[in-house]
């Protein structure tokens, strides 16, 4: 916490910080470089945008808050500086574990679609070619087991697939009947 006078920043508050030991109450600060188009706002309380320096403490972001009496006057200004490089660190951190956590996401999603890809269209299509291939590979026993297994897959969706299951089972029934028909006549 700084008091803004003409010869300086007076030291009302100043904490220690691993890197550096902090001011003693009264100490004088001289303004930085980087302040210097902001001294006349400063002087007059007013608020002032972040300042970024880069001096003897490093490449920092600085933030002057004013802190006003009970009569709206600015008796002096609450001061933060933070590192740009930690700054930089800890949102290059966050952008990892934001691309990591998104990864994740888009893999479980590829997985669940994969799954239902397999279990809603791989699976029945599969089923329906075993089932029709006993159907058109034998005997008036295999066609009737290969209707049978073609009605006990029991597809339902409300979907292309589900269409497809019953106009093959519609097929398969009429050809099974027709062939029957056939094969009466031909005894």
């Amino acid at each position: 916490v700084y008091q803004i006078r003409e010869d300086g920043c007076h030291v009302v508050f100043d904490t220690d910080t691993p890197e550096f030991a902090g001011d003693a109450l009264g100490d004088v600060q001289e303004f930085d470089e980087e302040f210097s188009s902001k001294l006349s706002a400063l002087l007059a309380g007013e608020d002032i945008p972040p300042v970024e320096s880069d001096d003897e403490f490093g490449w920092l972001y600085t933030q002057y808050q004013p802190l006003y009496d009970s009569e709206g006057t600015c008796v002096a200004y609450c001061a933060i500086d933070y590192s740009m490089n930690s700054l930089i660190g800890a949102s290059s951190s966050f952008t990892v574990r934001i691309a990591a956590l998104l990864t994740a996401i888009a893999s479980i999603v590829a997985a669940i679609a994969v799954w239902l890809a397999n279990r809603r269209v791989v699976q029945p299509i599969d089923g329906l070619a075993d089932a029709t291939q006993a159907f058109v590979s034998g005997d008036e026993d295999r066609r009737r087991q290969g209707v049978q297994a073609i009605e006990q897959l029991d597809i339902t969706g409300h979907d292309e697939i589900e269409n497809l299951y019953l106009s093959i089972t519609k097929m398969t029934n009429d050809m099974t009947a027709y062939l029957s028909e056939i094969e009466e006549k031909d005894d």
